[in-house]
């Protein structure tokens, strides 16, 4: 409510109370210089774009989980972690009879 001093529209230009569980793209709501409903549409809209990327990664994590376990299959690897190591191992093992056959080649 106004007082003597303050005029109706000197009221209406007040900050308003954000409640403390808004979020903080629709603090803007309360003040009245938002267009609460196209915010709601953009959040939705940015909403269904992160859940389909985050499947999409989903998709890619398992497709990759499944590569590193063929591959930890392929190299005979006890543990997949370690997959690194192991074909370490195997490029130096390969050097190592490349070499063998050079010498006794010569």
């Amino acid at each position: 409510m106004p007082t003597r001093s303050e005029s109706p529209q000197q009221e209406a230009t007040a900050p308003a109370i954000v409640p403390p569980s808004v979020q903080p793209g629709l603090v803007s709501a309360f003040d009245g210089t938002a267009d609460v409903p196209a915010q709601i549409a953009t959040q939705a809209a940015e909403l269904h774009e992160l859940r389909a990327e985050l499947n999409q990664l989903r998709v890619e994590r398992d497709r990759l989980a499944d590569r590193q376990h063929q591959i930890a299959e392929l190299l005979k690897s006890a543990n997949p972690d370690k997959i690194v190591h192991d074909l370490r191992n195997l490029l130096n093992e390969l050097t190592l009879y490349k070499a063998l056959v050079d010498v006794q080649g010569r």
